[in-house]
């Protein structure tokens, strides 16, 4: 029988830009909607629930592990919806429709903490605290928040702060006009985000800060020393 092959994802990235937005090929095409579609054995059950939430009820789906192999008369595999870093607008727009809870902008301000993790922390975070809850910001613990938690928070959003790591490919569902402030450094920032954000009218501003070069032996692990002008200009353009 024939099944369609979407796969997995190693990053957020590659999960909202490369998986599940090719489930937008799948749901115009009229002779796919009952067709079995194989996925990685490893996806989460946030994974799952969100492939139910784009069209792909638990019901299609054939669950792969790495060391098996599926037999099929016809394997149908959509093209990606991406060339680089470059996303279809069309797919991240049936994503934000089907995956998000709001098109209009949100009145939340969210700044998204790594203080947990082991690299990548704003290394004086402690000093920018107080200035972001003087600004209403909710301080949230990236490292303990789920990913459809997430989704429902971005789709909320007004402003969303957070170090230049895959957890923003959650913007994805954020509503037109939203804003995103992007914590990097010039030596070390990807463009993946301007990408996503981009075809959906999410504005995005880069907040550079300097490498903290004696936190991590790997350049891409360093943790980043953000100063308060930047943050306290940023802030008070947004208002």
């Amino acid at each position: 029988s024939p099944c369609v092959l979407l796969g997995g994802a190693n990053d957020r990235y590659q999960w909202f830009c490369e998986t599940l937005a090719r489930v937008w090929i799948l749901s115009q095409c009229t002779e796919y909607v009952d067709i079995p579609v194989v996925v990685s054995a490893d996806l989460s059950s946030a994974h799952l629930e969100m492939l139910e939430m784009a069209g792909v009820p638990g019901g299609r789906l054939i669950q792969q592990h790495q060391d098996e192999m599926i037999s099929s008369d016809l394997l149908i595999v959509p093209s990606l919806m991406v060339i680089g870093n470059w996303v279809s607008p069309v797919a991240l727009q049936h994503l934000r429709r089907t995956l998000g809870n709001s098109a209009i902008r949100g009145e939340r301000r969210i700044y998204l903490s790594r203080a947990g993790f082991q690299n990548r922390r704003v290394a004086n975070e402690c000093d920018l605290l107080p200035i972001l809850q003087q600004y209403g910001f909710e301080i949230i613990d990236a490292r303990n928040i789920d990913d459809l938690e997430m989704l429902r928070q971005a789709s909320d959003a007004d402003i969303v702060i957070g170090v230049d790591d895959d957890l923003l490919a959650n913007m994805v569902v954020a509503p037109s006009g939203s804003r995103l402030g992007v914590i990097a450094t010039g030596n070390n920032n990807r463009s993946a985000v301007r990408h996503l954000c981009g075809p959906l009218s999410i504005d995005v501003t880069y907040l550079m800060g300097d490498i903290d070069y004696q936190s991590n032996h790997s350049l891409a692990l360093c943790d980043i020393q953000l100063p308060l002008h930047v943050l306290e200009a940023y802030l008070e353009r947004a208002g």
